[in-house]
């Protein structure tokens, strides 16, 4: 037959287990924080590494600030300034 359970042990036991879930909790936390520091240090240092390489080519950059989509603007500019040259 199984054993009854007393509903001190039950409290006791959703005590721990909502103890554990905060922890888990701020673990998560921590390291969505630590995502967010590295995507945005990745970021900084891919955007270094571009205009570096405007910097090497000698190109105008002008052309990049008048899009305010760089992405769609990058793809548009760069054929059109290698065709300059």
């Amino acid at each position: 037959m199984a054993r009854v359970r007393s509903i001190s042990s039950i409290e006791s036991e959703i005590k721990t287990v909502e103890a554990e879930l905060t922890k888990a909790q701020q673990k998560c936390d921590a390291l969505s924080t630590k995502l967010l520091e590295l995507q945005k240090l990745k970021h900084e240092y891919e955007a270094k590494q571009i205009l570096e390489a405007f910097h090497k080519s000698g190109k105008r950059m002008i052309p990049l600030y008048i899009s305010p989509n760089i992405f769609f603007n990058l793809n548009v500019v760069i054929p059109s300034l290698l065709s300059l040259s």
